[in-house]
């Protein structure tokens, strides 16, 4: 499947520009139409606003304040594709932000969101993902708050990591992200110890990825009986990655239960940009 619509959230986090850049330089690389979607929470009352006259005032103000800071991304979008014959739509949404983006993400091929640390209204925190990657329906690129984003696309690939257990999500996840293992300079796949008689393991993966001119290192390397969480990163940092892909769990309380909260583990830990699809 190629990756021609993208659309990429922004706010009012540190990092809202250069995961833009990051957004537009993906676009040009796949030739592709991108959506910059600016979410906002509705506007409400502190608990302890008095009067009516305090009331309007508070609103007012935050109304222009939020205004104000929309203009301003509007603008810095707008110069991101000044003398471009990229395709870019630029939207202002008041809502949930899950549901908004979900929304919003039903026809297209990529959604890519900031890693935060923040709880702050216009931040989609680390809580939400599982969340959001269940409802999209497309693969979710997460790019980590800590540490350089990839300088091109050609960094972005070089390395890639595929975390592998023949379970539904992970398929989607290599499926979504055929088009950046093709790029790639190394792909290795990591999954667990298959147990004695079972054939669907990373060979099985390695084959189909060769069908696709995409060379694998297939590597049993993940413990089902550790922490799945800190064994894949660590060996992300180990392969020196500059991608993980894998499949998301979450959302039915036996599978989180099951998996101990492994997406959720990943999602708060990683310095390493993460591609995954439910």
């Amino acid at each position: 499947m190629a990756i021609k619509s993208i659309l990429v959230h922004v706010a009012n986090d540190p990092r809202h520009e250069d995961r833009l850049n990051f957004a537009v330089d993906l676009c040009r690389h796949v030739a592709g139409h991108l959506e910059v979607v600016f979410t906002v929470d509705p506007i409400t009352m502190p608990a302890g606003a008095a009067g009516r006259a305090a009331s309007n005032a508070f609103l007012a103000e935050a109304r222009a304040i939020a205004h104000e800071r929309a203009e301003t991304l509007r603008q810095t979008v707008a110069d991101h594709f000044s003398g471009s014959d990229l395709s870019y739509e630029f939207q202002i949404v008041t809502g949930d932000q899950v549901k908004e983006l979900a929304r919003r993400a039903h026809l297209a091929d990529l959604v890519i969101v900031g890693q935060s640390p923040f709880a702050g209204d216009d931040h989609v925190v680390v809580k939400k993902m599982e969340n959001l990657v269940i409802h999209t329906g497309c693969p979710l690129l997460v790019l980590p708050f800590a540490g350089a984003y990839p300088g091109d696309m050609a960094d972005f690939c070089r390395r890639i990591l595929v975390a592998w257990d023949y379970g539904a999500p992970a398929i989607k996840a290599v499926r979504g992200a055929l088009p950046l293992l093709a790029r790639a300079d190394t792909v290795t796949v990591v999954t667990n110890t298959p147990a004695k008689g079972d054939d669907l393991n990373g060979t099985v993966l390695g084959r189909y990825l060769s069908l696709h001119d995409v060379h694998a290192d297939i590597r049993a390397t993940i413990d089902p009986g550790a922490d799945i969480g800190d064994q894949l990163l660590a060996q992300a940092h180990d392969a020196r990655a500059s991608l993980v892909v894998m499949g998301a769990f979450g959302g039915l309380i036996l599978i989180e239960h099951f998996f101990g909260g492994f997406t959720e583990h990943v999602l708060e830990r990683t310095d390493v940009p993460v591609f995954m699809a439910h």
